[in-house]
């Protein structure tokens, strides 16, 4: 029955392929009851019941339930905290969850907190440039810039560009990433020459390496639009919005919200 550890690991693997392929609403109605029956059969501690926990806090905050994620998560924040210590890896992973969701639900001066404590723990623990540390870098620094606080939340940025180019190859997708996202900010605070040259440089690797109709892509493309309207070439600007709304129709249709922001 559906209270076997084997049957609810299937269905945990069937509500994993759900969320990858994009049915969000199946793959969260079949984690709260996978989460409730773990908790019944496995105890609210165990390490399944855990990592149940821990994806359906994310899914909850993907729908857009907030006050339900982030009660959630500081639990299993909590408790990752009392069974391993606060500066275990694991511990730092949810803290870093607990941020991001704080910053999806607009409480960028708790978010600020959480994200930093989690950057300062895991460059000690981890060191400076490992995947996880630079990962929580990169997360504060988009706080910054949304606060505002752009001298450290650009120097952070170009940071973390330059230490995965490093670390993982110019063309390697995180790289790719944090240079797209880079680029956004720049626009922000109206540097257009650098973000025009970065982002040129760059979305043709990104073309090659991601596809045109990753997310991604589609947001360097609309970088380089505005990048081509601010420095004032209007013909490079036009082409790149006329080939953004055909992705973004092949996409989602041309009716969908984000079709019409093309």
């Amino acid at each position: 029955g559906e209270r076997d550890p084997q049957v609810l690991s299937l269905m945990t693997n069937l509500g994993i392929s759900f969320a990858r392929t994009g049915e969000m609403p199946k793959a969260r109605a079949l984690f709260e009851k996978i989460y409730v029956l773990r908790r019944e059969v496995l105890g609210p501690e165990d390490e399944d019941t855990l990592g149940t926990m821990s994806n359906l806090a994310v899914m909850r905050a993907i729908a857009g339930d907030l006050d339900e994620a982030l009660a959630m998560q500081r639990e299993r924040l909590a408790i990752s905290e009392r069974q391993l210590g606060a500066e275990h890896p694991l511990t730092l992973d949810q803290r870093g969850n607990l941020g991001n969701m704080l910053l999806d639900d607009g409480q960028m001066d708790a978010a600020e907190v959480e994200l930093r404590a989690t950057l300062e723990a895991r460059t000690r623990v981890l060191g400076p440039e490992s995947p996880q540390t630079l990962r929580s870098r990169l997360n504060l620094s988009s706080v910054l810039v949304r606060q505002q606080k752009f001298d450290e939340g650009l120097a952070m940025e170009q940071s973390v560009v330059e230490a995965r180019t490093r670390v993982l190859g110019a063309e390697h997708p995180d790289t790719l990433f944090a240079t797209i996202n880079h680029a956004g900010s720049l626009l922000k605070v109206d540097r257009y020459a650098e973000s025009d040259a970065l982002i040129t440089a760059t979305l043709p690797v990104a073309r090659r390496v991601l596809g045109t109709r990753h997310p991604q892509f589609m947001a360097a493309l609309s970088i380089a639009m505005r990048a081509a309207q601010e420095r004032g070439r209007p013909a490079d600007a036009l082409a790149a919005a006329e080939e953004l709304l055909a992705l973004r129709i092949a996409a989602a249709g041309p009716t969908h919200p984000e079709t019409a922001l093309a």
